[in-house]
């Protein structure tokens, strides 16, 4: 049995931040981290909004993340910070007054006490049903994402779109509203590609391809290729296609209250929300899996440090390493 103050779900910069917290109040803490890969930062060629380091990769702000996090693993002769890799909660579960977790790692499973638990599992976004992009996801998108052929997100992104050709592929009303953004607040040559379906009704100042997409080529420019017709070249896509899964298999378990796609509800101090709007104590959600309008890096971090520090003045008043 693994005994901590601050159990840490999920390793991404959300989680990063929440275990360096813990730290440096002087907490115990255990992070549990299914896997970099499993990140969506690490699909991220370059990130513009990060203070200090605007442009650094994703890979690099992980990196730098367990790095900063190592500083503060052993202070005065305590060991603070653990960090279990490539190892996943399987189930929490109440252990009086505080959280008792299975874990499954590579070799073995077991199980860690903690007196307080965050929830740092995000989302995968959606990966476009173009052949073998659908079963092979980013192993075979990678390529074109660590080039900045493709991105995700318009807020991180936008930055680095201005005048250019820009491909949107997704046929929700939320994929046209990217696009509409795209075309006013950087100009360019903006379409949005349906793959097949209907085009949506907010779709009005850009470009509308319904074909269905065949593959995706890197020729210098991005080239898209239809199933008929001829294909065409642009700067840059955005995948506006919205998320595949939320993660929030241990939250839904433990009752949490969720919004209509998934995301955890929680109240402003970032403790989870049971179905009747009440408080789960201990029990905190951070970062893209947390419901909120925006998913930016920045604001993850502000979910860890509010998670935290709640944590430190209100559910551990004699925690193990204070």
């Amino acid at each position: 049995m693994r005994e901590c103050d601050i159990l840490v779900v999920g390793g991404g910069p959300a989680g990063l931040h929440a275990a360096l917290k813990g730290a440096v109040l002087n907490h115990t803490v255990l992070l549990v981290d299914k896997g970099r890969r499993y990140s969506r930062v690490s699909q991220a060629p370059a990130i513009a909004n990060i203070p200090g380091r605007p442009g650094i990769g994703g890979d690099a702000l992980l990196e730098q993340g367990r790095r900063d996090l190592a500083r503060f693993a052993d202070r005065s002769g305590k060991r603070l910070v653990e960090v279990a890799e490539d190892a996943e909660v399987t189930a929490l579960r109440r252990d009086g007054d505080g959280w008792l977790a299975d874990v499954r790692d590579a070799r073995s499973a077991w199980q860690a006490r903690a007196r307080a638990v965050i929830l740092a599992t995000g989302v995968v976004d959606r990966k476009p049903g173009i052949s073998e992009y659908a079963w092979k996801g980013h192993a075979t998108l990678a390529p074109f994402l660590h080039k900045g052929l493709i991105g995700y997100c318009l807020l991180c992104e936008g930055w680095s779109l201005d005048g250019k050709r820009v491909a949107v592929l997704g046929a929700s009303e939320d994929a046209a509203q990217v696009a509409e953004d795209v075309c006013e607040q950087f100009g360019g040559e903006v379409t949005l590609l349906t793959d097949g379906a209907p085009a949506p009704e907010a779709a009005r100042r850009v470009g509308i391809e319904t074909r269905p997409i065949e593959a995706l080529r890197d020729e210098g420019p991005l080239v898209v290729a239809f199933q008929h017709g001829p294909a065409r070249e642009f700067d840059k896509a955005l995948f506006a296609l919205g998320w595949h899964r939320v993660n929030n298999e241990l939250a839904r378990a433990l009752g949490a209250k969720l919004d209509r796609d998934g995301h955890v509800v929680t109240d402003a101090q970032r403790e989870v929300l049971d179905e009747r709007g009440e408080p789960i104590r201990g029990l905190f959600a951070i970062g893209d899996l947390r419901a909120g309008p925006w998913k930016q890096i920045p604001l993850a971090w502000a979910d860890a440090e509010l998670a935290v520090i709640t944590a430190y003045a209100y559910r551990l008043p004699n925690a193990t390493g204070r």
